[in-house]
């Protein structure tokens, strides 16, 4: 009995032992998203991706009826299986004059209502915030989001680009945010690279 009881102990010391080790390796599974609508994978250099993307219309303040823009809004999250253990979640806002150039902007602001509290999302790199375990609850709530609000400073500029997302155009960015919170991508970032997502992007919520 003692001789049992001396196996059971071994044993279950080895599988603590093998979990841990397994949880401090962690790799992240690319696979679970492979069956969403944006996700490719490339053979030539073994990488994958999941992206979706939405276009619409801003106008520039003060001067609303003078100069439109197109806006773009990006959800992306890719990585590659020589380096299973980093997968990089990124947001991106940009404009563009009615010129066709890219706008130099300075910070973003995605607001939006969640269960009647006002949800902030900002991006303080120009237009593109990094996702990590610390700011990974506003993929929550981007997943759940409702009446967008966007605006944009410029840089060099005291110019305000304000834009109003519908909800059919925010549908494919609240679906792939739903996932990627619950696969839990930004817990994946590189350490080096956390405190620059940290900077990138934050969330406040009123």
């Amino acid at each position: 009995m003692k001789k049992l009881l001396a196996l059971l102990c071994i044993g279950v010391f080895l599988f603590s032992c093998v979990s841990a080790s397994a949880e401090t390796g962690k790799s992240f599974d690319h696979t679970q998203l492979s069956r969403f609508a944006g996700y490719e994978y490339d053979a030539s250099d073994r990488s994958w991706q999941y992206y979706v993307s939405t276009y619409c219309m801003g106008q520039k303040s003060p001067y609303f009826f003078t100069d439109t823009h197109l806006v773009h809004i990006g959800l992306k999250a890719y990585g590659y299986l020589s380096d299973p253990e980093n997968v990089y979640t990124h947001l991106t806002i940009l404009a563009m004059n009615s010129s066709g150039q890219i706008e130099d902007i300075d910070k973003v602001w995605l607001m939006f209502k969640v269960d009647n509290e006002v949800v902030t999302i900002n991006i303080n790199s120009s237009g593109i915030g990094l996702f990590c375990p610390e700011n990974k609850e506003a993929l929550k709530y981007l997943s759940e989001g409702k009446n967008f609000i966007c605006e944009m400073s410029l840089k060099n500029s005291s110019t305000i680009i304000c834009f109003y997302p519908t909800s059919e155009e925010m549908a494919g960015i609240k679906e792939m945010a739903k996932n990627l919170y619950k696969y839990n991508t930004p817990d994946y970032v590189s350490s080096y690279l956390e405190e620059e997502a940290k900077a990138s992007i934050s969330y406040t919520i009123d």
